[in-house]
């Protein structure tokens, strides 16, 4: 400003200077917010210090009320029916009529289903044993709807079979609204083996904004099974001489196999075959043997048992004069009687007789054996 005097012919004037200060908009913090999927959001910006102010919202996404590509001028702005997209940074910047600018943030956070627990793979099992696997998963408490739950095989749609059951428990009612999920092996089949299971939730229909486990893997194991037999049941060997019995298995991994004898004693045990010699056997090794072949696996157990008989029979010189007896009970029928050494001897193969007669009996005799047995 200048100030100027005049008297008659002399002027004399003098100069102040006048600054105006302006001061920068000041704006209070929005606050970061964090709100349910499918829920509405609010963010507000406050300029307690400034003149002439325009706003300039910078937002992640579209899917607000009344708002351009990338900015918004307006001091408050709602978000409804929010997605993950949603997620991100909100900034809002005010600049005043002497463009004088300020800014601040705020960071929104959608929430959505959270997976609290779920099967820590990766399994190893044994086919034909029942096995499932389970994901808990939790819903937001102000969720408008209720969680939807699936489960994926090596990427694909999971559905009910004969051998496989999915279940899902209810949101229970004490408000923490959390759903069990569980998938029923009944029985593990060698199609399940080797694939990759996963969980996936999502509120209602928000299929985009779905969330997975990690993959739970599974291993399924062939059960143990036995080969070709080397031993058929019943086993006949004669008295004194030597027996080998043996059992050849199979499975993956290879089973623990092993020899019973009739009271359950074990002879021996090997993987995956085994065989057992008897010397000079006698008649108390009659009786009923079994190959057994098992594996376990992660506590699962696995047992096959094939089950055969020894019999042991008597040499035919055990059966002499001494203890065989004749009796004529015709002219033509003579009953002939022994003792057998063991108890054994009660099935009719296991005797053959063969009969001679004296040279001076005319070779067009017949003899026609006729067997009658008690014990």
């Amino acid at each position: 400003f200048t100030c100027t005097a005049v008297i008659e012919a002399e002027e004399i004037s003098d100069m102040i200077n006048v600054n105006v200060y302006v001061p920068r908009p000041v704006l209070l913090p929005i606050q970061n917010q964090t709100v349910t999927q499918g829920l509405n959001v609010t963010f507000t910006c406050i300029a307690t210090v400034g003149f002439g102010l325009s706003y300039l919202w910078t937002i992640p996404h579209l899917n607000c009320v009344d708002c351009g590509p990338v900015a918004l001028n307006v001091p408050t702005f709602t978000l409804t029916d929010i997605t993950n997209e949603a997620n991100g940074l909100y900034t809002c910047t005010v600049t005043d009529f002497i463009n004088q600018t300020a800014t601040t943030s705020a960071v929104l956070t959608v929430g959505g289903p959270a997976i609290l627990d779920f099967s820590r793979g990766p399994f190893t099992l044994i086919e034909n044993n029942t096995f499932s696997i389970y994901c808990v998963i939790q819903n937001q408490i102000d969720a408008l709807e209720p969680l939807t739950i699936r489960w994926f095989r090596m990427g694909y749609f999971l559905n009910d079979t004969n051998t496989i059951t999915i279940t899902s428990t209810e949101e229970n009612d004490d408000n923490d609204r959390i759903v069990n999920s569980t998938v029923l092996f009944n029985p593990l089949v060698p199609s399940d083996n080797h694939h990759q299971y996963q969980c996936q939730a999502f509120i209602g229909n928000r299929l985009f904004d779905a969330i997975r486990s990690d993959f739970i893997s599974l291993n399924v194991r062939y059960a143990p099974f036995f080969g070709h037999p080397l031993i058929f049941s019943p086993v006949r060997i004669n008295l004194s001489e030597t027996l080998i019995l043996g059992c050849i298995t199979y499975g993956n991994p290879d089973p623990d196999v092993r020899i019973e004898d009739p009271d359950g004693v074990v002879l021996k045990e090997s993987n995956p075959t085994v065989y057992y010699t008897f010397e000079n056997v006698t008649y108390d090794r009659a009786g009923n043997y079994r190959c057994i072949a098992n594996n376990t696996i992660d506590s699962i157990k696995e047992i096959r048992v094939r089950p055969f008989e020894v019999i042991i029979q008597g040499r035919p010189d055990m059966v002499n004069a001494s203890t065989v007896r004749f009796e004529f009970l015709s002219f033509f029928t003579i009953r002939i009687t022994w003792e057998s050494p063991n108890d054994n001897f009660n099935e009719i193969n296991k005797y053959e007789l063969r009969f001679t007669s004296p040279s001076s009996i005319s070779s067009s005799f017949t003899i026609q054996p006729v067997f009658e047995f008690d014990t």
